[in-house]
């Protein structure tokens, strides 16, 4: 058992251990942190900023002050301010908006899912490509990379999930779901599905492609 502080600091030192050790994050790097405000996001922040305040505390001790420090920015995507409608009308002006929704070109749940993440993580790019920073940093727990490494196994069968009629319809609903059921089960359930996504390699259809400098680059 940790206390606070204990917890804390081990946390922290796992996290600054896996960035240097990685070199996840250079002195030039420019960062954009990913925040929802939820707990996973305000620790990658916090920890991401305490990285850094380090480092300007040995740039501003160094005598040759050689290396920068990497720069560090916050996005926050507020996908309930749709429109600036006084609350009374907001229920119609979200009608006229599926009129035209993207989304609705998408018939079945997993696919709109898959789709809103999509559009989450492309104008985190585009901000952070337009804004000059060259990394992203989302705060992802472990329950959330495991639904990822499950859902992402299995969504080649979609017609079974249309089957069901529920509230968890999509494939990303009944992982959640499962996630949910082993975590109560055996909370270890999670930590071990994720050792074992680490020592996965991609298949050539889903490998990240190579930079090309012809093209703009996104932040990675």
């Amino acid at each position: 058992m940790f206390c606070i502080a204990c917890f804390r600091s081990n946390l922290y030192g796992k996290f600054r251990l896996a960035v240097t050790s990685h070199a996840m994050i250079t002195p030039t790097d420019n960062i954009l942190v990913a925040f929802s405000g939820g707990p996973s996001s305000r620790v990658a922040l916090q920890f991401v900023h305490e990285l850094q305040h380090k480092s300007l505390k040995n740039f501003d001790a160094s005598r040759d002050r050689s290396l920068p420090v990497f720069r560090v920015g916050v996005a926050f995507i507020d996908e309930t301010t749709i429109s600036p409608l006084p609350f009374h009308d907001i229920d119609r002006a979200i009608q006229d908006i599926r009129l035209i929704n993207l989304l609705d070109a998408v018939s079945d749940t997993t696919g709109k899912e898959d789709l809103l993440l999509h559009l989450q993580m492309s104008s985190l790019q585009k901000v952070a490509s337009e804004s000059g920073y060259n990394k992203i940093v989302l705060g992802l727990c472990t329950s959330r990379i495991t639904c990822h490494v499950i859902s992402a196994t299995v969504k080649d069968s979609l017609k079974i999930v249309e089957l069901l009629k529920g509230p968890c319809s999509g494939i990303n609903g009944l992982v959640s779901s499962l996630v949910r059921i082993l975590q109560e089960e055996n909370p270890s359930r999670e930590c071990t599905n994720v050792r074992t996504a680490g020592k996965l390699t991609p298949f050539h259809f889903n490998r990240i492609p190579e930079s090309d400098d012809s093209i703009i680059p996104l932040a990675t």
